[in-house]
């Protein structure tokens, strides 16, 4: 099929094949490396053509007659007991369907680079969804990762397709000249009801100048808009406390001015009460699972991006 970017052919996912099917409705039609499939071009102009079909129920027609595969794993059949060998990962999806709040997919795809346990982030055929591609330590055990991640993602403020949950997943062929991919992305090790420790293993790689810029721009863009409509996003205790949260994660004692900013449009603001809860943010911020994308979720829940 050819690479976009020959750089990327001697990534590890090269050795590691999967199986390749014509379309959605058709047998396993042969194998193909999990590389070769993620990295082609060659359906460049058919996932273009469908991102420009608006009309949901077309593109669905559309994306039905395209390639697919199955990321997690190479099976004589499309069934559980005829898998032949797992592929070591897991591919979840996020889609606007079951994520309203997400407005900006090429941002989500931006802020995913950000999880060390994610090895490939790129956009769905339609574009309005990306999906991830996350290396597991217990391959035998993809369920049970699976249903771990999607509470990991929850915490995030995002819902993955529960239907990933299923190993045979098929996967249709896309295309993203701003792929991501990391081959030193760290083993997902979490279980269903076997966690490690109280932490979720979704962990956060050390971030960019430019990736900072970024969230930085971004949120002080939000918080702007916040005060020009004197709009109230901290309703209730657990929200509130859940914002100081994300925006102590994020900013360490930088967000305490940005905490008050927000918090002073509710009827019940008291700035030294404030204060105190951003310095429990703080005190709590290793044990509470809250990052920036916690933020981002409430304030688009009011129309702030």
């Amino acid at each position: 099929m050819g690479y976009p970017n020959e750089v990327l052919k001697d990534i590890l996912m090269e050795n590691i094949y999967i199986s390749y099917f014509k379309n959605c409705k058709s047998e396993p039609t042969g194998e193909i490396s999990l590389a070769e499939w993620l990295l082609t071009d060659k359906f460049k102009e058919k996932i273009q053509g469908i991102r420009g079909v608006l009309n949901k129920e077309d593109q669905k027609i559309l994306k039905a007659d395209l390639p697919c595969a199955t990321i997690s794993g190479l099976f004589s059949a499309r069934k559980k007991d005829k898998l032949i060998i797992h592929s070591g990962y897991i591919c979840i999806d996020i889609d606007a369907g079951d994520n309203p709040h997400i407005k900006d997919f090429n941002n989500l795809r931006c802020e995913l680079t950000n999880i060390t346990n994610v090895a490939y982030v790129s956009l769905s055929a339609s574009g309005n969804g990306v999906f991830c591609l996350v290396p597991v330590k217990y391959p035998e055990k993809h369920k049970e990762h699976f249903e771990a991640l999607k509470n990991d993602f929850k915490t995030l403020g995002i819902v993955i397709d529960k239907s990933c949950g299923d190993v045979t997943r098929l996967r249709f062929c896309s295309y993203d000249e701003n792929l991501y991919y990391n081959k030193d992305a760290e083993l997902y090790i979490k279980l269903k009801g076997k966690s490690i420790s109280n932490k979720s293993n979704i962990s956060r790689r050390k971030k960019t100048r430019r990736s900072l810029e970024v969230t930085n721009t971004k949120i002080e863009r939000i918080v702007k808009q916040i005060e020009s409509c004197e709009e109230d996003i901290t309703e209730g205790y657990d929200q509130w406390f859940r914002l100081g949260c994300a925006l102590a994660h994020e900013l360490g004692e930088e967000g305490r001015s940005i905490f008050h900013r927000i918090s002073q449009f509710s009827n019940k603001y008291d700035e030294t009460k404030t204060d105190n809860q951003y310095s429990n943010c703080i005190s709590h911020e290793s044990s509470e699972p809250c990052s920036i994308g916690t933020f981002f979720f409430y304030a688009s829940k009011y129309g702030f991006n």
